[in-house]
């Protein structure tokens, strides 16, 4: 009878036993067998370099056996299997306590041979056992959050074993017995079966049926071997192991630490204690940003970061009062990183590389490849050490001794797997260099927290706010999240997502979520939208606003009117005259001719200023006079005489007059008539009498040769002088228009080819 299938939600509930399987397993395994305990407790009983090398290559290097084990695997079921095997594994481990006993009753070799087959068993199962876990993983494990579950499992990892380590190391101190080692690894033992019994808790893991059993022989091990996106993975991982491992503290790191550097074995532990706790502060973050962004921009990045560590260890300082601070630092900077590497290369094996009807095949090649790399990292590793022990050097401030090489391999090898790997096919469509840009665009660290609050999510003005904050931080890092909030029930939270749109980074996913909204049914939302392409400044908004041109709606085609200006769009220029023309309500009539101002249209001049005489609003006068001004050039300075007028008119007016008067009076044959009308204009404007001002402003503007403007200025300047009244204070605008004209615009012809027309005429006359 075939089993039922579990569903995503049925998986993801069984998870916290699968994490508590890893955190009582991590203890066991960085107490009994995998950590700097046991790599120092190899040292104590007097075994060489190359003894040691070794014996910690025979672990790894069983991971050959996974391949044949693997159709019996299939078939016996991964769960049963691997529970066996965990169990075996630890029975047999058992055997090393006994170890000192038999070093003191026949000799080196005897134990060295002794702990090599206890190795040898133990290893063994532990390679059937992790065959089977592999495919076990993948399947109880949901795609969907794989990378955040390999991110908790790195937690787990993390903090355990530098607890662990750290526990240990004040277990052991300055000057540890044989005795403690056996004590710890004891301990080790008994946590491993209480692992063992959580592991039996976790659903799935059954035999293989029908199709998939059939590709779980070894000719889905031959598919692996053909597949060369796979074949790649492997080589770029292998390459990465082969320049890590060497110097991983569950290889020579702790002998080098203690030897070269002069770290204390405590110390040494506590390194190793940094080394694995630091990265409990970014495995979320390369959990969540792997299942966002994808695998291979994660991994490439930490794997950048992970390269710098040969030369980290290198540079060193040996005894020295700095060597541990120092050392404390460079494992802290790698253990950040480690994170990225561990959880991007496991999303990326079980997601993308291994085919879920194949697993079995798959994840006994990767192992057995895995376990070579493994066993002969430190087995060479171990062999350099032992023919290198004379080397003893400097290079300037370097020394140069039997680590040297490895510091040296590691570099160049971790060099060799990021080209490597930069090679397989992207799993995202993000590109490595956008992804690591994202975290110094913007303020990452803000943007992060505004994640965290927006995943808590809250009530409505509190998920408003923290859009709000989403928005500041500028970060590409809250594109996804600001895309959510537009689909928000609220109608609050999704305007405030429009406006924080506007704020951020432009980006084509931001840009096209703004034109679903620009075309969706919500009129205040189309609105806010069309106003936020134009802010935006993306070109490719410029399609949905000519087409919201037509809609139904006056106040979206305003908007829409007003974006295409701001976007520059003169091909739209036609269109907006149109409309423009056509327009009775003067609210909607003036976007038009703001937006024609701002993409420069002169055809609509004479309309602009029909309506500049019909409107009666401040606010409305002003900005028509500003596209005006666009228009006649130098809009940007007639703003700033706007501001100055609004705080000081007279004073403004006069001082700009009066800047003004040797230029005016460098090409008129009316000078003594124009200077007397500048100082007495002067005058006026500085004691407050604005409409006397105003009327000899307009008296001067016809004393000004209009062959000194360029045709639009003149029309202009002609227009308002004729509409200027002497009597009255409201026309501060048109006053304005002419000094800015006046200011901005006059001896334009002197440098330009174009003409108004021959003769001494006057504007205004």
């Amino acid at each position: 009878m075939t089993r039922p299938q579990q569903t995503n939600a049925e998986k993801i509930r069984a998870l916290p036993w699968a994490l508590s399987g890893d955190a009582t397993n991590v203890i066991f395994a960085n107490l009994a067998f995998a950590g700097p305990v046991f790599l120092l407790f190899l040292d104590k009983l007097g075994l060489d370099k190359q003894q040691i090398g070794l014996v910690l290559a025979i672990i790894p290097f069983c991971g050959l056996i996974a391949m044949f084990a693997a159709p019996v695997t299939a078939r016996v079921g991964f769960k049963r299997t691997f529970l066996i095997a965990m169990t075996s594994r630890k029975i047999v481990w058992l055997l090393v306590l006994a170890t000192p006993w038999v070093l003191d009753r026949w000799g080196n070799e005897t134990a060295f041979t002794y702990i090599v087959v206890v190795i040898l068993g133990f290893s063994l199962c532990r390679s059937v056992a992790f065959g089977a876990f592999g495919p076990w993983v993948q399947e109880f494990v949901p795609d969907r959050v794989r990378g955040k579950f390999s991110a908790a499992q790195n937690v787990v990892f993390v903090v355990l074993a530098a607890a662990t380590l750290a526990a240990a190391g004040l277990f052991l101190g300055d000057n540890p017995q044989r005795e403690q080692f056996q004590i710890l690894i004891a301990v080790g033992v008994i946590v491993g079966f209480v692992s063992v019994a959580i592991y039996s808790r976790v659903p799935g893991g059954g035999a293989t049926q029908g199709k998939e059993r059939q590709r779980s022989d070894f000719s889905s091990m031959w598919s692996a071997l053909k597949d060369r996106q796979f074949v790649l993975f492997l080589a770029g991982g292998g390459l990465a192991t082969l320049g890590w491992a060497p110097l991983s503290m569950y290889a020579f790191l702790p002998l080098y630490l203690k030897d070269q550097v002069g770290l204390e074995p405590n110390q040494v532990l506590y390194f190793n204690a940094m080394l694995l706790g630091s990265g409990a502060a970014t495995c979320f973050l390369c959990g969540w940003a792997a299942d966002r962004y994808g695998s291979k921009p994660v991994l490439l990045v930490s794997l950048v970061i992970l390269w710098l560590y040969p030369l980290g260890l290198w540079l060193l300082p040996a005894d020295s009062a700095m060597s541990f601070p120092l050392a404390l630092t460079l494992a802290l900077v790698a253990g950040l990183a480690l994170p990225g590497w561990a959880v991007a290369y496991s999303r990326l094996l079980y997601v993308k590389m291994i085919p879920s009807d194949q697993r079995a095949g798959y994840v006994a090649v990767h192992q057995a490849w895995t376990g070579i790399m493994l066993g002969m990292a430190p087995l060479l590793a171990g062999r350099v050490l032992q023919n290198t022990v004379e080397l003893d050097s400097s290079l300037g401030f370097l020394r140069i001794d039997r680590y040297t090489p490895l510091m040296w391999s590691g570099l160049v090898l971790i060099g060799l797997s990021i080209v490597v790997l930069s090679r397989l096919a992207s799993d995202s469509g993000i590109r490595v260099s956008r992804f690591a840009g994202m975290f110094i665009q913007g303020n990452a660290l803000a943007a992060m927290q505004a994640l965290i609050a927006y995943r808590l999510g809250g009530v409505e003005t509190k998920r408003v706010s923290t859009i709000e904050r989403l928005g500041q931080t500028r970060s590409p890092l809250n594109i996804d999240e600001l895309i959510q909030g537009l689909e928000d029930p609220s109608f609050n939270v999704r305007f405030e997502a429009v406006v924080s749109i506007a704020r951020t980074r432009s980006d084509p996913r931001l840009t096209e979520s703004l034109v679903k909204v620009l075309r969706s049914e919500e009129p205040d939302m189309c609105i806010a939208a069309a106003w936020a392409l134009g802010r935006v400044g993306d070109r490719r908004a410029i399609e949905p606003l000519r087409t919201a041109l037509e809609s139904n709606y006056p106040l979206l085609r305003a908007r829409s009117a007003r974006a295409l200006g701001t976007l520059g769009d003169t091909a739209s220029a036609h269109t907006l005259l149109v409309h423009f023309s056509r327009e009775p309500d003067p609210g909607i009539k003036l976007a038009y001719a703001s937006a024609l101002g701002a993409l420069g249209n002169t055809e609509a001049l004479d309309t602009m200023l029909q309506l500049l005489d019909t409107l009666g609003e401040r606010l409305q006068r002003g900005e028509l006079a500003l596209a005006i001004a666009a228009l006649c050039g130098r809009d940007d300075w007639f703003v700033n005489l706007v501001r100055r007028v609004d705080s000081a008119p007279g004073d403004t007016m006069g001082g700009v007059l009066l800047s003004m008067r040797k230029r005016l009076l460098r090409s008129t044959d009316t000078h003594n008539e124009l200077s007397n009308l500048i100082d007495d204009a002067v005058r006026a404007f500085g004691h407050g009498d604005l409409p006397h001002g105003i009327e000899l402003l307009r008296h001067i503007v016809g004393l000004v040769p209009n062959d000194r403007f360029l045709p639009t200025a003149a029309k202009v300047l002609g227009h308002v002088c004729q509409r200027l009244d002497s009597g009255s204070t409201n026309h501060l605008d048109l006053a304005m228009l002419c000094l800015h004209i006046l200011h901005t615009g006059y001896g334009a012809t002197a440098t330009q080819s174009e003409s108004i027309s021959s003769g001494n005429t006057h504007v205004g006359n």
